[in-house]
């Protein structure tokens, strides 16, 4: 399980100039020249994938949680979010502004490199 610092989305190779250490990573899917910038974040989301995905596969080579299939991650999550993503669970939970907020996207599917 990690918590923030804070969500940012990424749709494009332009927007990791925007990564802080630790930031969780929100995005459609992943592609290999993401790869390097990978590295900074501490955790995965992304709306597309399965347990054998880049994103997933990865995540495990870097040892980061990762939840994939969200459908909606990047329209769900804001950039500037502090979230908790659980991904032994599949479970990311939104903490910004004091609301104890749970998403619970039962039809994700999620990898943890914990497992």
């Amino acid at each position: 399980m990690i918590q923030g610092p804070e969500v940012e989305r990424v749709l494009a190779n332009k927007d990791f100039n925007k990564v802080d250490g630790g930031d969780i990573m929100i995005t459609s899917m992943t592609r290999q020249d993401f790869v390097p910038a990978i590295r900074k974040y501490g955790a995965l989301v992304t709306n597309e994938g399965s347990v054998i995905c880049r994103a997933a596969i990865i995540a495990r080579e870097f040892e980061i949680p990762c939840i994939v299939n969200t459908k909606i991650g990047t329209k769900l999550f804001k950039p500037g979010d502090l979230v908790e993503v659980d991904a032994d669970r599949g479970m990311i939970k939104i903490l910004k502004r004091g609301k104890n907020i749970l998403f619970i996207l039962s039809h994700l599917s999620y990898f943890s490199y914990l497992s």
